[in-house]
């Protein structure tokens, strides 16, 4: 109810606790408040569009909200979650890509024996066009191997293509995207 007042300007701005500690509360929390609308606004505003046409103002949001610069607490615990589902979203819309291309590059094995050297292949008949990943706007890579192994990738928040790596040589996990590997052939045959 105090958030509530506060955002309003309405209250009481004099109870048990002393009129000067009220009166500070809302003054901060006010400003606070302030702060928080700023950024939503600033966010909604970048919400529509595709994720990598709103990276410089996304990481101007999250430089502002760093130690030393004017931040509140409702702002330093909730606009930080607001930005991370910027992520989250592309990363579904990159999977939901990858899953797309990998479906028609398996229905075009079933039709024709053999996996597509390239999304090409697939257009029109499998696609209307080619997935695009979310983190740059262009098609996703799209790589085939000797053994007929297909790797669909999108190059991840860092925007370094490292080929649909999925861990590093060290093991550890580095931003690599969405990676999906479609086999040449169905995982079991019948004899």
């Amino acid at each position: 109810a105090s958030f509530c007042d506060a955002a309003s300007g309405s209250g009481p701005r004099d109870t048990a606790m002393g009129g000067l500690g009220t009166m500070s509360m809302y003054l901060w929390l006010g400003e606070d408040i302030a702060l928080y609308r700023k950024n939503m606004r600033a966010l909604q505003r970048l919400a529509p569009l595709p994720f990598y046409q709103t990276v410089s103002e996304r990481r101007q949001i999250a430089e502002r909200l760093q130690p030393g610069h004017r931040r509140g607490f409702l702002t330093a615990i909730r606009v930080p979650s607001m930005l991370r589902c910027f992520q989250l979203v592309a990363n579904a819309e990159a999977l939901r890509a990858c899953g797309e291309a990998a479906v028609a590059a398996t229905r075009y094995r079933l039709d024709h024996g053999d996996m597509p050297a390239t999304v090409d292949q697939l257009i029109p008949h499998y696609l209307t066009k080619a997935p695009l990943d979310p983190y740059t706007g262009q098609p996703l890579h799209w790589h085939k191997d000797a053994k007929g192994l297909v790797t669909i990738y999108s190059v991840g928040q860092d925007g370094k293509d490292n080929g649909g790596l999925v861990t590093s040589a060290k093991g550890r996990t580095p931003d690599v995207g969405i990676t999906l590997a479609v086999p040449p052939v169905a995982a079991t045959q019948h004899r």
